[in-house]
């Protein structure tokens, strides 16, 4: 029994150093896989390889049997063009391997021009995702832009009326910002970092109140007028000292909806970009591309009748409510007219003292001939004295319509204009 007991006390020692010791390096190796188990993964193994092995088989048929169609191919055409020079060939038997040999051809190069338009389209598609990827970028800087230099706000923060001796401690302007020294003394640090933070946005702040930003422009708005919305985003880019392309990409991120739309489409028909075709219009361009899309018809029809019926008598007012009133309603988006029609209204609606003193000097535009007639009105108004309204020159402020006791009472056809133009231009020269 002691023996026994001898024995055992070493495998007690063994388990206690076993759970209270970490486990070794060498820890005992798993148990050895059964018979079973052995060849069933020998099996799983087999059934793999087989599995490649036979798509293998079926690619290097597949490749095999291309080769051998193409081979056969080749050999048939060879064969085809050895018949049409072969006397021993029939009439119509060559030319159905001309036929044929055409068809292949053609079928090529077809094959080839797809294969080439399917790249380019690919290309494409990289290109403008690029494109769209770098125009978003510009977008989004030019909002941080904005809104670190507070440029869409509506006005400028109010200025302080004094600062105290003891408010702040005085600081030397910087030379890049002399100009705008007045602005930096009443202005809280706040305003002075958002000042700093670009040179546009110290010349807006130079130039007084801020416009505040135009709205977004979808197109299908019946409250927004195109006009109004166009004039607005010229009023707020001129406060911008920035380049052209900055403005341009100001503007086609303010388009929305349909107009985005309409942009996206029509450069898209051009083959371009947007960015590429918006940069080549420019500012003025781009924006009268968008009068013209989604200008009012009806708005456009109404001006064309207002000039239709300012043609068919004399103007009632003065010749400046004229020229005015004309360039309202030219400046109509969407008014299509021509050059010729709108002179031949505006000289019949003019004064017709004007229109026979200005007949022969040869205006292309009725803009040209009304500046013309405003200046001549302007110097009879000036250079005429008291003594010459007893010889029949222009009274001042006179709307009325004075001609020359010489012509006075005949039809109008009938007035003869080298005549009157020379008197016009004596008084003129008095």
């Amino acid at each position: 029994m002691y023996e026994k007991g001898t024995e055992q006390q070493p495998q007690v020692q063994v388990v206690v150093k076993a759970e209270g010791e970490q486990p070794s390096a060498s820890t005992p190796p798993s148990p050895p896989l059964t018979a079973t188990q052995r060849l069933k993964e020998l099996e799983e193994q087999l059934r793999q390889q087989q599995a490649r092995l036979a798509e293998v088989e079926r690619q290097e048929a597949t490749e095999l049997k291309a080769a051998i169609d193409h081979s056969r191919r080749k050999y048939l055409l060879q064969q085809l063009e050895r018949s049409l020079t072969d006397d021993r060939c029939a009439q119509i038997i060559k030319h159905m391997a001309e036929m044929i040999l055409q068809e292949h051809k053609i079928t090529s190069s077809q094959c080839t021009n797809w294969d080439d338009h399917f790249v380019r389209l690919e290309r494409r598609v990289d290109e403008l995702s690029a494109k769209q990827t770098k125009i978003l970028k510009s977008i989004q800087g030019l909002t941080a832009q904005l809104a670190a230099a507070k440029l869409t706000t509506p006005q400028l923060p109010l200025l302080q009326p004094k600062s105290s001796p003891h408010s702040s401690p005085p600081s030397s302007p910087s030379p890049s910002h002399a100009g705008s020294a007045h602005s930096f003394r009443s202005s809280t640090p706040s305003q002075k970092a958002s000042v700093k933070a670009t040179y546009a946005a110290v010349t807006a702040a130079d130039r007084g109140p801020k416009i505040p930003a135009p709205n977004k422009f979808r197109g299908d708005d019946p409250k927004t007028d195109v006009g109004d919305w166009a004039a607005g985003t010229r009023a707020y880019l001129r406060g911008f000292v920035c380049a052209e392309q900055t403005k341009v990409a100001i503007i086609l991120g303010l388009l929305e909806g349909i107009a985005l739309k309409w942009a996206t489409s029509t450069s898209s028909s051009l083959q371009q970009s947007m960015e590429d075709w918006a940069f080549g219009l420019g500012v003025e361009r781009l924006l009268q591309a968008l009068e013209d899309r989604f200008a009012d018809k009806e708005r456009a029809r109404k001006a064309a009748d207002r000039i239709a019926r300012l043609g068919q008598q004399r103007y009632s007012g003065i010749l400046q409510a004229l020229f005015a009133e004309f360039e309202q309603l030219t400046s109509t988006p969407g008014l299509v007219m021509a050059h010729d029609d709108l002179l031949t209204n505006f000289c019949r609606a003019a004064p017709e003292k004007f229109v026979v003193a200005l007949y022969s000097v040869g205006h292309k535009d009725w803009r040209s001939f009304g500046r013309a007639a405003l200046e001549m009105e302007a110097k009879l108004h000036v250079q005429a004295p008291s003594s010459d309204r007893r010889k029949g020159a222009f009274p001042r402020g006179s709307r009325g319509e004075r001609q020359p006791s010489l012509t006075r009472g005949l039809p109008q056809d009938q007035i003869p204009i080298p005549s009157l133009m020379h008197l016009q231009v004596d008084r003129i020269c008095c």
